[in-house]
């Protein structure tokens, strides 16, 4: 069937490869894992692979943002990208060129250098593959397998966000016996929320990523914690906050 495995199919037929045992490798792949993180002597280095599988306007963009997001919400600055572009020959170098502009505007706005990458016309495939990998430091290590009952989720935005942009631009049909022209309109734009690179920062920079209630050293750092929180809801005017 079609779409991402199945946790348990995943696990068996992906997870369990592991290569070579490295103690480097902080964190590997996992379920609810969105990103690897790798010791280096200057801190960690954060990984992150996707791809654009289901749109087509708005790719290159949207390549930035999918990446760029799985490192900040595991506390990281994304850095560099490395891009893989398969595209059917029809489609010709001029597709190639636009995708690549797309991704340049959008991480020239995310402070993202495009390291490399690979780049080939086929006649293999009738649709293009497009893939990002995308790199950047942290000092936090942050992993799902640490995530405890009493924990706080905050999301920014919200939810079916990316989902509903790309239904709108890319099949507008689906969608006009629901909405109006201007509702389909403003739906067309939320890709421009994509990101939560810069939500996400301000966390960092308020230490609430990095510090829970549960492992604050004292009284006073726990003040500033909790201090910290209640000014990223005000900076960032999120929608949602509730509790595991």
């Amino acid at each position: 069937m079609p779409g991402k495995l199945q946790p348990d199919i995943l696990k068996k037929s992906v997870l369990d490869f592991t290569g070579a045992l490295r103690d480097d490798l902080l964190v590997g792949g996992g379920i609810g894992e969105d990103a690897a993180l790798i010791k280096v002597p200057e801190g960690i280095l954060v990984a992150a692979s996707d791809p654009v599988t289901g749109a087509a306007k708005n790719a290159g963009s949207l390549l930035v943002h999918i990446n760029a997001n799985d490192l900040a919400c595991k506390g990281a600055d994304p850095s560099w990208l490395v891009v893989t572009l398969i595209v059917p020959d029809s489609m010709g170098v001029s597709f190639i060129a636009g995708i690549m502009d797309e991704i340049h505007e959008t991480c020239k706005k995310l402070n993202i250098a495009i390291a490399g990458g690979h780049t080939e016309l086929t006649e293999k495939y009738s649709e293009p593959v497009i893939s990002g990998t995308m790199l950047g430091m942290t000092r936090c290590e942050l992993s799902a397998k640490k995530i405890q009952k009493g924990d706080f989720i905050l999301a920014t935005g919200h939810a079916g966000l990316e989902g509903m942009s790309i239904i709108a631009n890319d099949r507008e049909d689906l969608l006009k016996n629901f909405f109006s022209e201007n509702e389909i309109k403003r739906i067309k734009g939320w890709g421009e929320n994509f990101s939560v690179v810069r939500p996400a920062k301000i966390l960092r920079i308020l230490r609430v990523t990095c510090t829970t209630p549960q492992k604050a050293a004292s009284a006073e750092h726990y003040t500033k914690s909790s201090r910290a929180q209640i000014w990223a809801w005000k900076f960032i005017k999120m929608k949602f906050l509730f509790q595991i």
